[in-house]
């Protein structure tokens, strides 16, 4: 016996489904071999989910007016074939407590920053804003991290409620359209001349 459905799936679907027609074998006694899956249309390949971005990151620390200078990003997005639809970078910006010496964050505040960048990016999802990391910098006291969205309005809201409820760290932001990407672009040269 053969069938044929006309379903989207994704990994997880596909093993449930899979379980579930074993199951369904073994309650009559037949034999199942398992199935095949492919595009409605015979002649085009499965389209795959081409928003998701691999992380790629690399990091580069030079000096930066006789201090050190830490940049850190995904450069994956070289490949990443939605840049126009993804155009609004948001830019968020804190202040951290620094080493005086060297003027980057002592170890402790290293963790909250990570907190804190895993916080505003989680409330973005969470909200059903679609966003992507892109890199950081960190200089002289001041911690610069980029997130890239297709929802300004969305974001913006989001943000000031973050920002207005005192219950996060102090921060500012700005929604720059970037549509050539050349805030990455910069990133990424700085990158490839290390």
């Amino acid at each position: 016996m053969h069938l044929e459905r006309k379903e989207v799936h994704n990994a997880k679907s596909l093993y449930e489904l899979d379980e579930e027609l074993y199951s369904i074998a073994d309650k009559y006694k037949i034999t199942y071999d398992g199935f095949d899956v492919g595009n409605v249309d015979k002649d085009k390949p499965i389209e795959r989910d081409n928003y998701a971005v691999p992380e790629e990151f690399k990091t580069l620390n030079y000096q930066k007016d006789d201090f050190p200078c830490l940049l850190i990003g995904n450069i994956a997005f070289d490949k990443f074939p939605h840049k126009e639809e993804f155009c609004y970078f948001i830019k968020v910006t804190t202040l951290y407590k620094k080493d005086e010496k060297v003027m980057l964050p002592s170890d402790g505040e290293l963790d909250e920053l990570d907190k804190f960048e895993y916080f505003i990016e989680n409330n973005l999802s969470q909200n059903k804003i679609k966003n992507y990391y892109v890199f950081r910098d960190t200089h002289k006291g001041i911690r610069n991290f980029y997130i890239v969205t297709s929802d300004k309005v969305g974001a913006t809201e989001i943000l000031n409620l973050i920002k207005n409820s005192g219950k996060q760290r102090v921060f500012d932001f700005e929604i720059l359209t970037d549509k050539n990407w050349s805030l990455y672009n910069e990133f990424r040269q700085k990158m490839s001349k290390e």
